[in-house]
Order: C-alpha cells, then sequence, then structure tokens
C-alpha cells in the first residue's frame, strides 16, 4: 500500500514537472506582439530592436526579463522608466514614461527640448510639438557643437540650472528667454522684448532679488517705456527709459 502512495505521488510529481516545462516551453503561451506606447521623443525603430528580444518568448519567462530597467534605462536617456502591460499572454505593451522637458535651446537651425538632469530629449525625434511650450524657459546664444552629444556638457547644465533655479525663486510667473552672449554676458528677454542684463553668474540670486523688488515696487514693467534693466551690479538697478 505504501508503494502504491510512493508510485501515485511520484507520478503526481513527474506530472507537474513535465506540465510546467511545458508551460515554460511551449509556443502556445509565447508572446507575439509587441506594442508601444508614451514614446514622443524616442522613435518607436530603437525601442523595437531593444526589446523585440522578448517576442517568442514565454510570458512567464518575459516576466522576469523585466525584472530591473537599468541596462534600458541607459540605453534611452530620454526615458524616466519603463513599464510593461499585459493584454493577453500573447500581447504585451512597452509602457514608455519620457523624462519632461524643463529648457528650450534655440540655435540657428533648431529647438532642442532638455530635461532637468540635461538630456537632449529631442535629438532623434522628428515630432518636436509639444504642449505648453510657452512654460518652458527659451534660451538662446549657445553653440551648436554643444548639442552633439545625448547630454548638455557638464558646465553647462551646471550654469543652466543654476540660472533656472534663481528664475523659479525669484521670477517662477514672469514670461522669460535667456540669451548668452559669452560667459560673462548674459541677457534676460521679458516678454521677447524688454532687454535686462545681469552680466555673468556671479551673485546671481542678489540681481534677480533686486529685479523681483523692482517689478512688486513699480508694478508690471512696461516695455514700451523702458529701453533695458542693467543689474550687472549687484548692489543697485539701473532702468534705463526710452527718451
Amino acid at each position: 500500500m505504501k508503494r502504491f502512495r510512493r508510485l501515485i505521488a511520484l507520478l503526481v510529481i513527474l506530472f507537474l514537472l513535465g506540465a510546467t516545462v511545458y508551460f515554460l516551453t511551449s509556443s502556445k503561451f509565447s508572446i507575439q506582439t509587441l506594442r508601444y506606447e508614451g514614446n514622443q521623443f524616442i522613435a518607436t525603430q530603437p525601442l523595437k530592436k531593444k526589446f523585440d528580444e522578448f517576442v517568442g518568448k514565454n510570458f512567464v519567462a518575459a516576466y522576469f526579463m523585466m525584472i530591473g530597467q537599468t541596462k534600458w534605462l541607459k540605453a534611452f536617456p530620454e526615458a524616466e522608466h519603463f513599464k510593461f502591460k499585459f493584454h493577453s499572454i500573447h500581447d504585451l505593451s512597452v509602457v514608455v514614461t519620457e523624462k519632461k522637458p524643463t529648457v528650450a535651446f534655440i540655435t540657428g537651425k533648431h529647438m532642442y527640448l532638455v530635461s532637468s538632469d540635461g538630456v537632449i530629449l529631442n535629438r532623434n525625434a522628428k515630432n518636436t510639438g509639444l504642449e505648453q511650450m510657452d512654460k518652458l524657459i527659451i534660451i538662446r546664444g549657445i553653440s551648436e557643437k554643444q548639442f552633439n552629444n545625448p547630454y548638455l556638457p557638464a558646465y553647462l547644465l551646471a550654469n543652466i540650472q543654476k540660472i533656472t533655479t534663481s528664475i523659479g525663486r525669484f521670477l517662477p510667473s514672469q514670461p522669460l528667454q535667456i540669451v548668452f552672449d559669452g560667459d560673462d554676458n548674459l541677457t534676460i528677454l521679458q516678454n521677447d522684448t524688454l532687454p535686462i542684463k545681469i552680466g555673468s553668474l556671479q551673485e546671481i540670486d542678489k540681481k534677480f532679488g533686486n529685479l523681483k523688488k523692482l517689478i512688486q515696487h513699480v508694478g508690471a514693467l512696461k516695455e514700451t517705456e523702458i529701453e533695458y534693466i542693467d543689474l550687472r551690479a549687484p548692489n543697485r538697478v539701473i532702468v534705463k527709459k526710452i527718451p
């Protein structure tokens, strides 16, 4: 009787092992369709090249392949993270959440959208149309050669972060453009027309603080009455009126 029970138990174990192997290897349970969602800056073709390894894989094996995103984020620095969504055991979507642009660089040839960590988001994208473009800080005067790599140069990113941090702290609701004319000659355009001369980045918080006080004191600046505002000296504000 004991031998019979052991034989039954062994047969059950063998059956379960066989069923598991069949379940994990059979093409009946493999991924056949792969979709891509959420990618605006990342072209679909590079995604296909990277993720097509899932096609033909058993869906359980594919699930374990999804663990850890480091290699995909390294391949696509424009991505914030990836999410995988099963529609069925044969149908899988790769959902991309891309980084958001914080500044737009306008050169003589192109407009480059850049995230807060310095990733040039649209280097390889055909469609650069964005909603709420008016909420981005526009930067001009940067050489085209600074955009040859996936990331901004470290020194340029540090300068941009310093400027945008000051703008966010002192002038968060002001429509501004930034114009670089050399490292020590920075000008900001309010409403695309009123030049505000900043000069170097030294004591930039103090300079923006002075501008904020001026705006609070005189109310909305009337571009039609002012030729420029000069903040290059951190201890004073010069307002040049149109004669």
